[in-house]
């Protein structure tokens, strides 16, 4: 690839291509080892270059991407903004990608401020695309991580003081989602869900 790029210097696909295939590179070091580091800043001064050309929101969110690998997803935020500002057409899918990458996927990376971002990335989707089944239940499922109900899924806790307006953020979002998509791949766990919170 970089031989490809040599050639053609001033090509935007063949740099974004570049910094894409650094960052899968990375993956196979893990997050933390100095390669990985390595690879994934490399990967992004690839995505800036690529945007050097003109704004590209493939280069802005795949670079968002790679600062939330990088631990960074608090300035990847922006490059998602920037990502919609150059292709509003695609505003659900980058806000929709930025909202599944903020959610935090173990318990170490959890904080208040993550989550809450997260479910402002998924709500930005919806108003992009109100009828996206998918960023409903995505938000439901972190709405009812933050209010406690997952205790009472893996470890069946019925005693949970739910935390508001967590709970009813989740309700309304897995009732919009059934609304939606009724039979949806996510209705099983859509009604399970309504059923651990109290709301059928």
């Amino acid at each position: 690839m970089r031989e490809a790029v040599e050639i053609n210097p001033d090509s935007q696909e063949l740099m974004i291509k570049l910094g894409d295939s650094l960052r899968e590179a990375a993956t196979q070091y893990g997050f933390t080892s100095p390669s990985a580091h390595r690879l994934r800043a490399e990967a992004i001064s690839d995505y800036d270059k690529a945007n050097s050309f003109s704004p590209s929101g493939i280069a802005f969110s795949h670079k968002g991407r790679v600062l939330v690998e990088l631990g960074k997803w608090r300035e990847a935020i922006p490059e998602f903004d920037k990502a919609v500002k150059s292709d509003p057409a695609q505003a659900n899918e980058y806000y929709f990608e930025l909202g599944d990458f903020l959610t935090p996927g173990l318990a170490s990376q959890w904080s208040d401020e993550r989550a809450n971002e997260s479910i402002r990335a998924f709500d930005k989707a919806i108003a992009a695309k109100p009828n996206d089944a998918e960023a409903y239940v995505a938000k439901g499922t972190i709405c009812m991580q933050f209010a406690g109900g997952f205790r009472n899924y893996y470890y069946k806790d019925d005693k949970i003081d739910f935390k508001e307006p967590m709970r009813s953020e989740a309700i309304a979002a897995f009732k919009k989602y059934l609304e939606l998509d009724p039979r949806g791949k996510h209705s099983t766990t859509a009604t399970d869900f309504l059923e651990i919170l109290g709301s059928r």
